[in-house]
């Protein structure tokens, strides 16, 4: 499954798609303490995780952008993406156990909470690395 997902990761690097979707991001990327190349390893990281550690090590073969600005990308987009990923996952399931209403408390709760800590943490790395 892996391997098929990096060959359409390559594809549609090929024909621009991770363009197309960072250039929709730009807007953002003034308020993001990430380089311009990092908008397309976040727009691949909305089609999942294989597909943004696959764009970040392009990027790195091809010295685009240095390992800390692809650990600080990564966590970044991982905050940015996990709203969409709570809502997909984490609330069906969440709800489904404890009801809609403490479901979806907790949800907030822990994904809040989750990105509190990867931000501090990706800080953490801009400033000590």
């Amino acid at each position: 499954m892996t391997t098929a997902i990096m060959f359409m990761v390559s594809v549609l690097i090929q024909v621009g798609a991770f363009d197309l979707l960072a250039l929709h991001l730009s807007g953002i990327r003034g308020y993001l303490p990430i380089p311009a190349a990092g908008l397309g390893i976040i727009a691949a990281q909305f089609a999942g995780y294989v597909a943004a550690y696959t764009v970040a090590g392009g990027f790195l073969a091809a010295e685009e952008i240095s390992g800390k600005e692809v650990v600080v990308t990564l966590m970044i987009g991982n905050v940015i993406t996990s709203a969409a990923w709570a809502a997909r996952w984490l609330i069906p399931s969440h709800a489904g156990i404890f009801g809609p209403r403490i479901g979806t408390q907790l949800v907030i709760c822990s994904t809040g909470l989750r990105n509190l800590i990867m931000l501090s943490v990706a800080f953490g790395v801009m400033i000590f690395w």
